[in-house]
């Protein structure tokens, strides 16, 4: 299983082959980021810090907690219900976390309004218990 997560993270490009001259995903982002915070960057200044050992550190709101984004690079904001998201799979970006009841969240668009941007919201689990099955087997019947 651990070859497998490897493997994986050496052909998107998370960790550096031995073969490669580039940088990681990871490392392209953080360095981004210390760019952003030495230009003084507004958006980047108020999502983003150094810390004590150089690395970036996603500043969070009051009540939010940090968690490892999708690469585990960085630390990236747990958002709440009705927080916006980003459905986009990238190094530092926030990441949709549990409601108060501890049912996990995913980053979900309105069907109906696609003009209006992604927000974390409860997962939808079909469970099959919608239709009552004596209504199927009469509706269906042949």
């Amino acid at each position: 299983m651990a070859k497998i997560a490897i493997i994986l993270a050496l052909l998107s490009g998370i960790l550096g082959s031995p073969h490669s001259r580039g940088r990681t995903v990871c490392d392209r982002k953080k360095s981004e980021i210390i760019r952003g915070i030495k230009r003084k960057d507004k958006e980047t200044l108020s999502n983003f810090k150094i810390n004590e050992i150089g690395e970036p550190e996603r500043i969070c709101g009051d009540g939010y907690e940090l968690t490892k984004d999708v690469f585990f690079c960085l630390d990236v904001c747990l958002l709440k219900t009705g927080d916006t998201c980003s459905k986009e799979v990238e190094a530092g970006v926030d990441l949709c976390g549990r409601d108060r009841d501890g049912n996990e969240l995913e980053c979900a668009g309105d069907d109906f309004r696609p003009d209006l941007p992604f927000t974390c919201q409860p997962m939808v689990l079909y469970d099959g218990s919608i239709f009552d099955s004596s209504f199927s087997s009469v509706y269906f019947s042949y």
